[in-house]
Parts: C-alpha cells; sequence; structure tokens
C-alpha cells in the first residue's frame, strides 16, 4: 500500500510539472497540513517546534492561552514521546500529525527538560502533560518586539521617535488582513510616519 501510494504521488507530481511552478497537487493525505499552513488555524495543543541540532522535536514556545501553556510547558522542552510513542526520528510533520487530532480529545506529551536539584544543579527528567486539544487560532502578523505575554502585545516601532513602524508576517492566512489592518490602526493612532513590512 505505501509504495502504491508514493507511486501515485510520483506520477501525480510528475503530471503537474509540465504545468507552472507555482502549480502542486494536494494529496488527501496533505490535505489538514495544507490547511493548518493556510488557515491560520488547527486543532491541537499549541506549541511552535523545531529540531534541534540533534534531531529532537523541541518546544519554541507554546502560544498565548493554549492548552500547552496552561499545562506549564515551556520553551526549550523536549518532546520525547506522544502517547507512550518515542518521537526519536520523527520529521516535523510527523510529530505535528501525531500531536494534532480531533478536538477535545486527550494526549499526553512526554517532555524532557532540565530540573533544579535541592542541593544545587540540575538533572534531566521526563513529565508527563495530559493535554485537551482544542482550536488554536494561529496569529501572523508580529510587531518589532514583544511588550507582553499575549500573542498580541506588541511595540509596533522599530523607531519609536521617527515613528517608523515595522510588521513582520509569518504566513498568509485567513485572518491576515484583518490582522494588518488592526496593526496599522494600532500605529496610525501614535502618529505612523513609515512603516518596515518584513516578508521573510
Amino acid at each position: 500500500k505505501v509504495a502504491r501510494e508514493a507511486l501515485l504521488h510520483e506520477f501525480g507530481n510528475g503530471g503537474t510539472n509540465a504545468m507552472d511552478e507555482f502549480s502542486s497537487v494536494i494529496w488527501p493525505d496533505e490535505v489538514a497540513r495544507f490547511e493548518r499552513n493556510t488557515q491560520g488555524r488547527f486543532v491541537g495543543v499549541g506549541v511552535q517546534i523545531e529540531l534541534d541540532p540533534l534531531q529532537n522535536i523541541r518546544v519554541v514556545t507554546p502560544l498565548d492561552g493554549t492548552p500547552a501553556q496552561q499545562a506549564g510547558i515551556r520553551s526549550g522542552d523536549l518532546i520525547k514521546k506522544v502517547n507512550g510513542v518515542s518521537t526519536l526520528g520523527f520529521s516535523l510533520d510527523q510529530a505535528v500529525d501525531v500531536i494534532t487530532g480531533r478536538e477535545n480529545t486527550n494526549v499526553t506529551l512526554t517532555i524532557e527538560r532540565d530540573v533544579r536539584q535541592a542541593e544545587g544543579g540540575t538533572k534531566r527528567e521526563e513529565i508527563d502533560f495530559k493535554l485537551r486539544r482544542a482550536r488554536i487560532e494561529v496569529v501572523t502578523v508580529k510587531g518589532w518586539r514583544k511588550t507582553g505575554t499575549r500573542e498580541d502585545d506588541w511595540d509596533w516601532f522599530v523607531d519609536g521617535q521617527n515613528k517608523i513602524g515595522y510588521v513582520r508576517l509569518t504566513q498568509f492566512a485567513d485572518r491576515t488582513d484583518k490582522e494588518f489592518d488592526r496593526a496599522i490602526e494600532t500605529m496610525k493612532k501614535s502618529g505612523l510616519n513609515g512603516l518596515i513590512l518584513d516578508l521573510r
């Protein structure tokens, strides 16, 4: 079955090569990932993750107000298991696929972190976090510098004296235009004179 699906992917992708470079096939097993990337919302626990140099799944940050943040998951935590299954050798896509799921279902993340000892020093410990998946809204418009813990707590000015604003778009999603308009309106109220738009 796996070989057949791989062959179909290659056949379909080969069929689109004759089209322009911006065309591609979204296969059924890729639809959920595609929607996460384009809609700015998904069902999960609310962690941004990356692969560290040793290929561990590492938490970049828990998103504000999400199950992960509320449970106490921190930046730098390593996700070693999901529902008791080791994440060793997982790609980021594989990790996302097992962490996300249907709304109001449970998932257990086994986290490894440095824990401070009473006698001084630290040691690595594994901690289980049982989380309930929820609908997560991803903020795609960010400012120059964080001013608080909420996702929309931003200093929007790279140069406060000359009122030069700064906006970074992390991706294009359903609500990006509304978030962008809100940021611009906030800056205009403070006397916006110019804007740096970061699309990297």
